[in-house]
């Protein structure tokens, strides 16, 4: 479950980087923009130090790339971002990597409710017969009584 948070925590924070830089917003105020939207507070950690390093000076990927804990973003990412910023296409880029994770996101929700699914419905039908059992051992104690 925590990698299906993590891979929606960075579908949205790249599809709001697609957005913005692709309307022509400047780097910072996306990054900003993103970081107020992420509600994960290791996700807001490593985007405020992104924020802090390009403000210094660092490219986008180079502060991802020296954050403390940058097992949050995989290689890939990083790499896909860094072609990006190179040739300018950053925001074609993120779009991209947004769609990506998307689709991963949907085949891990498809995964998880195949696995739930039996479980559920043993619950459910567990249920169901302490449901019956309750409306009929009334009744079986009537007729034994009547039948005594």
């Amino acid at each position: 479950m925590g990698g299906m948070f993590v891979d929606m925590i960075i579908a949205r924070s790249m599809r709001i980087m697609a957005t913005m830089i692709s309307a022509g917003v400047s780097l910072l105020e996306t990054v900003e923009v993103i970081h107020g939207a992420t509600k994960n507070y290791y996700f807001q950690q490593l985007w405020s130090w992104v924020d802090e390093k390009i403000r210094n000076g660092y490219q986008l990927t180079e502060a991802m790339q020296i954050y403390p804990q940058n097992d949050l973003i995989e290689p890939s990412i990083l790499q896909m971002l860094k072609a990006g910023e190179k040739s300018g296409n950053i925001g074609k880029v993120s779009n991209k990597i947004s769609l990506f994770y998307e689709k991963k996101l949907e085949s891990s929700i498809v995964s998880a409710t195949k696995v739930l699914e039996p479980l559920l419905l043993i619950i459910i039908g567990g249920i169901i017969g302490i449901i019956a059992i309750a409306l009929l051992l009334p009744v079986f104690r009537i007729s034994s009584v009547i039948a005594h």
